[in-house]
């Protein structure tokens, strides 16, 4: 399919019917699309267009606009089913000219992708919005990382994630859909197309060639216990999956950068080497998905409760402080920048300055000075803290936090139970959560199931 798209002079893509809303909504993307262009796509950098007449679409510290639900347009058609389909990425990625057509209304794909990026990385005021913010921001995510998709720059390891709202009737194309979009060294991985096996088969052998072949364990941040539907050993990614979990990552490694050992003793186990950490002792809070949503006419501060209860809960006791030489306010900006390891503050939209690990830090110690109070709170929390945990909030959903039987504390996918271990696994930047699924004997070591990867104070961003 990719090769069709290549040879395509013109790609013409069909969004639907037409309606009052997509007319509106196609207009205003033009008109941005014609005021601003990428400079980069991976680091969120737009800069006024050539022939730009408004220079504030261009302005990253300028705030969008918008007022009075008049981006709702957009987000209508951003969830029109066109923007959810897998298959999709090919003909975007390998066209040399698209146009989108919405009943006669037209755009092109350079046009609409440059108006995406000003909607993803600019800030704009909630009243811009008839729906919740959170809804924006799935829809906004997902088209802008379909406008940035180039042959050549997906990461196997990424791929669960890639496709995170893709839909496909068979799940063996969420491998064979985006296989000519791999990267050079995952292509050589010599996935092809083969309908004649099963998913599992083709899932299981993906998996051990990704592992032999590239020589470290990058996937297994796509393993999430949970989150499988199909029968699968727990080292190999249920890709089918439409649970997301959260992609947990960092900066720094674990294990060190240390390469793996690991070899298949049988076709359903990975043989790796790690050491022990810690026990979880116990599960503080899950950020279930379907507890995110607030009800109208809450006030403002009940959007970033459960942050807030959590935050609580892992405030170090003075004993913590003293034996790690550590103020309050270390303790705070230590456990922010562990538990958002995977953010690399440098290369966040500029609308996103609540992610940095100062103003979360000062959040934190606000949080703990009024024993989570949320109404003391709100009164004390600047308007840029509030963000920041809103934001959380958003950030966090669907993790489980836990405190380790040493006092570390971690994140990670759902799932984790008391009794599971924390491990250094050689060869794994995060953190690996075990759970051991036989004891062994004298013939035969113990094994143990892939839960999650994780972020885990003491183990990350350096420090020890």
């Amino acid at each position: 399919m990719g090769k069709i798209y290549a040879q395509a002079i013109c790609v013409l893509v069909w969004l639907g019917h037409a309606d009052d809303s997509s007319d509106k909504a196609i207009r205003l993307l033009q008109v941005i699309g014609e005021q601003v262009e990428v400079k980069s796509w991976s680091r969120y950098i737009i800069r006024p267009s050539a022939t730009c007449t408004e220079h504030h679409w261009g302005d990253e510290s300028k705030m969008l606009p918008f007022k009075n639900g008049e981006i709702s347009n957009v987000l209508e058609l951003f969830q029109r089913p066109y923007f959810s389909r897998l298959w999709i990425k090919q003909e975007l990625a390998f066209a040399k000219k698209a146009v989108f057509y919405c009943g006669t209304k037209t755009i092109s794909l350079e046009s609409f992708s440059n108006a995406v990026a000003c909607l993803r990385i600019k800030n704009m005021m909630e009243t811009a919005l008839l729906d919740p913010p959170g809804v924006w921001y799935m829809n906004i995510l997902n088209v802008y990382d379909l406008c940035k998709i180039s042959p050549g720059n997906i990461d196997i390891s990424d791929l669960l994630f890639i496709n995170k709202n893709a839909q496909c009737r068979d799940p063996r194309d969420k491998i064979f859909a985006t296989s000519t979009l791999l990267s050079w060294e995952d292509r050589l991985l010599g996935v092809q197309p083969d309908y004649t096996q099963d998913v599992e088969t083709i899932y299981t052998e993906v998996a051990r060639r990704v592992y032999s072949n590239r020589r470290n364990l990058n996937l297994f941040r796509s393993c999430v216990l949970s989150h499988k539907s199909l029968e699968l050993p727990s080292w190999v990614p249920d890709w089918s999956t439409f649970t997301l979990p959260g992609e947990i990552a960092s900066l720094w490694s674990a294990c060190g950068f240390i390469s793996p050992q690991l070899s298949f003793p049988d076709s359903e186990t990975l043989s790796v080497t790690g050491i022990a950490f810690s026990q979880v002792e116990e599960v503080v809070i899950s950020m279930d998905i379907d507890l995110c949503d607030t009800a109208d006419g809450e006030p403002s501060y009940f959007k970033y409760s459960r942050t807030v209860e959590l935050v609580r809960k892992i405030k170090p006791t003075i004993d913590q402080l003293t034996s790690r030489q550590m103020n309050e306010y270390q303790r705070a900006e230590f456990l922010c920048k562990n538990l958002l390891a995977h953010i690399a503050e440098e290369n966040v939209p500029a609308c996103e300055v609540f992610y940095k690990a100062e103003v979360h830090a000062s959040a934190f110690q606000e949080i703990w000075r009024s024993h989570g109070d949320l109404t003391i709170l709100a009164q004390s929390l600047s308007l840029l803290q509030q963000d920041a945990l809103y934001h959380l909030e958003n950030e966090w959903t669907g993790y489980d936090f836990f405190i380790c039987a040493n006092g570390s504390v971690g994140k990670a996918n759902s799932g984790v139970k008391q009794g599971d271990m924390v491990t250094v696994v050689l060869g794994n930047i995060e953190p690996v959560i075990l759970r051991q699924s036989s004891t062994g004997n004298n013939n035969k070591p113990a094994t143990w199931k892939i839960v999650s990867v994780a972020n885990v104070t003491d183990l990350m961003r350096g420090w020890r």
